[in-house]
């Protein structure tokens, strides 16, 4: 597997692009405290200043200088911070067609819709990691590299979920998981004879995957809501290191041009669990060849790109010592 430098004109463009995103997220958090209208109402008699969303309304009080002040700031910062998000929202379409003339739109738009999903749900914001080859996606962006094509190319993408505090989606999404990739995808289907796999009309597969529980005798299947026909995560031995290890965020460029954000294991816990797997028995061998790739490349990419990342660093005590010592012999 090989990594190719990006050109200087290249990483300028995608830079720009990243930051005029995470400026049009930091205006969106800021407009979240302004979400909905404020009003005075009369009751009985006296003017109160009303505080309306679509799902409740509050009462700040009646009309003094204060009330009066927090009215006017309202409308005065909600005002700002449309007009700030509207023009950010107008250059990153700009700097989207910039990143795709110079093909730094790397990220599959599928891929890059199920991350942005998932996001929407703080609840799945820390329990949730895209792994496998996928995450080589985020890997190449921290790294300003990227991946040879073919090493990347691929259909899929795994969804890891850290399953040790029971978590639900219910109350925002009824349908549990496959509700969240039908949002994305409406052709989105859990496959038969395997509950834990789901495939839109594309052919894009989706797999919600587990650490095995330590009780090896009660296998604890989970769902993300009591939704009969969602889908089931499926245990899988060696997953336990990788949530227990730090996570790894990165900002790609998706195949529209826009910046999405990818959480994903870190990369030297990526490198060290591709290793253990590619030793494994059990192992399809085509899978063993790609997992012993893909560990000595991302092996070299910490070590050459992401220098201080350092896999002595006591953060992967999480990982067992003998591999550990094994991809560093």
């Amino acid at each position: 597997m090989q990594f190719i430098e990006i050109d200087s004109n290249s990483n300028k463009i995608k830079i720009n692009a990243i930051q005029c995103y995470e400026a049009w997220q930091d205006a969106l958090n800021k407009w979240h405290p302004y979400k909905g209208s404020m009003m005075w109402r009369k009751l009985s008699g006296i003017d109160y200043l009303i505080h309306q969303t679509a799902k409740r309304q509050n009462s700040l009080g009646p009309r003094s200088e204060t009330t009066e002040a927090i009215y006017t700031n309202f409308q005065t910062r909600k005002a700002e911070l449309s007009e700030r998000i509207k023009t950010l929202k107008t250059n990153q379409a700009k700097h989207a067609r910039l990143c795709k003339a110079v093909y730094a739109n790397r990220v599959p738009r599928m891929l890059a819709d199920i991350s942005r999903r998932l996001s929407d749900f703080p609840v799945l914001a820390n329990k949730t990691l895209i792994v496998g080859t996928s995450a080589l996606y985020a890997y190449e962006a921290a790294a300003a590299v990227y991946v040879e094509p073919d090493s990347v190319a691929t259909e899929d993408s795994a969804v890891l979920w850290d399953t040790r505090k029971k978590i639900s989606i219910a109350a925002a999404e009824p349908r549990g998981f496959i509700g969240l990739l039908k949002s994305v995808d409406k052709s989105f289907e859990v496959m038969g004879g395997n509950t834990a796999r789901a495939a839109n009309k594309e052919g894009f597969i989706v797999d919600l995957i587990q650490p095995a529980s330590k009780k090896v005798l009660f296998s604890t299947y989970s769902s993300m809501a009591d939704f009969p026909e969602d889908l089931v995560a499926v245990e899988i031995k060696g997953l336990a290191w990788l949530v227990s290890c730090p996570k790894f965020t990165a900002i790609g460029i998706d195949e529209q041009g826009f910046p999405v954000g990818l959480t994903v294991p870190d990369p030297r816990a990526f490198a060290l669990h591709k290793h253990w797997l590619s030793t494994r028995d059990d192992r399809n061998p085509d899978k063993k060849k790609r997992d012993l790739e893909q560990s000595i490349a991302v092996f070299k990419l910490v070590n050459d790109k992401l220098a201080f990342l350092d896999f002595s660093d006591d953060a992967l005590r999480a990982m067992p010592l003998a591999i550990r010592k094994s991809i560093l012999m």
